[in-house]
This record gives structure tokens, sequence and C-alpha cells, in this order.
């Protein structure tokens, strides 16, 4: 066998080899990116919980309100102040 076809053998051992190992990186990713998603689902719907009331009443009983309570049309105001 010539120094050439030794060559030859060689780099397709390696190639077989990289294919093999880096064949399993991908399920990795994919797992990764189902956990973060049932993560972020599992957040949305535990502060969805924990907010209270969804249309904001508990809201305005307890901070300052102006207007009649059964009006057609409700605004929040929310500010970050720092």
């Amino acid at each position: 066998m010539s120094r050439e076809q030794r060559r030859r053998v060689e780099r397709s051992r390696r190639r077989r080899t990289t294919q093999t190992t880096s064949g399993g990186k991908g399920l990795y990713f994919i797992i990764g990116g189902v956990a973060v998603v049932l993560i972020a689902v599992v957040a949305i719907v535990a502060f969805g919980l924990m907010s209270g009331s969804p249309d904001g009443t508990a809201l305005a009983e307890a901070g300052n309100s102006k207007g009649e309570a059964d009006a057609p049309v409700t605004m929040l105001e929310f500010g970050d102040f720092q």
C-alpha cells in the first residue's frame, strides 16, 4: 500500500468517526429546545395564576381610580420609576 493510499484510508476513518460522534448533538439540541419551551410555558402559567384577576379589578380596588366602576372602557396605566 502506497503512502497516498494510506492517507486516504486514514482520512476516511477520521470522517467516519467524526460523523458517528457528532450525530448525537442534534438530539441534545432538540431536548434542550423542548426543555426551554416547557420552562417558559410553566413560568407563563405560574405568573398568570399569581396575578389575580385578569380584568384588572384587583388593581383598581387596590390603587387610585377615577370614574365609574362599571364604565365600558377600563384603562390601566403601569409605570416603573427608577
